[in-house]
C-alpha cells in the first residue's frame, strides 16, 4: 500500500489509530518477490520505489513509537514467497525439487541470505537463518515464525518442517 503514493495516507492513519489504542508493536512485510509491485524483482534486484515505501512505513512507525517486526519472506505464493525463490532457481538451471528445498538448497539459501543482508526478519528463532541474522546483529529481534508448518493433519509432510520445528496444538 505504501508503494502507491495515493495510499500512503492509510499508513499514517493506521499508525495514528494504533497508537491511540496502545499498540506498541506491529508486524510489517519487507517482501514481495517477483510479480506486481515487487520489492525484490529477481534475486538481488530491487525496486527503489518499493524500498522508499518501506522506509516510509518504518519512519511512520518510529514517529508513532511503534516497534516493527519486519518479515523478509512468505511461505506462500502470494507475494512471491518460497515458490518464487524456487522459480528463480529453476529459471537459473538449478535442480530444485520443490518449495521445501528453500530450507536446504544452497542456491535458495544464498538468495535468501543475500536478501536478509540487503534488508535485515522472517528468520526463525533457533534456525540457521535466525543464527545468520544474529551473527550480523546480536540485538536483532526475531519472530518465532510458527505459521506455515505442517501439523498432525499432514503427518507425512511434517518431515519437511525446518529442523527443530515442532508444531503443537
Amino acid at each position: 500500500m505504501a508503494a502507491d503514493p495515493s495510499e500512503k495516507y492509510k499508513v499514517s492513519k493506521t499508525f495514528r489509530e494504533a497508537t491511540a489504542v496502545g499498540l506498541s508493536v506491529c508486524r510489517t512485510w519487507a517482501f514481495s518477490d517477483g510479480g506486481d509491485r515487487a520489492l525484490q524483482i529477481s534475486p538481488g534486484v530491487y525496486d527503489e520505489r518499493v524500498f522508499q515505501a518501506l522506509d516510509f512505513v518504518i519512519s511512520k512507525a518510529r514517529r508513532h513509537g511503534i516497534r516493527l517486526i519486519v518479515s523478509f519472506v512468505n511461505n506462500y505464493k502470494d507475494f512471491g514467497g518460497r515458490p518464487q525463490y524456487v522459480e528463480w532457481a529453476r529459471n537459473a538451471g538449478v535442480n530444485v525439487n520443490g518449495e521445501d528445498d528453500f530450507y536446504t538448497n544452497p542456491t535458495l539459501k544464498k538468495y535468501y541470505k543475500n536478501h536478509v543482508k540487503k534488508l535485515m526478519n522472517e528468520p526463525r528463532l533457533g534456525s540457521r537463518n535466525g543464527s545468520f541474522v544474529k551473527s550480523l546483529d546480536k540485538k536483532h529481534l526475531l519472530e518465532i515464525g510458527m505459521e506455515g508448518f505442517y501439523g498432525d493433519s499432514m503427518p507425512k509432510k511434517k518431515v519437511n518442517n525446518p529442523a527443530g520445528a515442532v508444531w503443537r496444538k
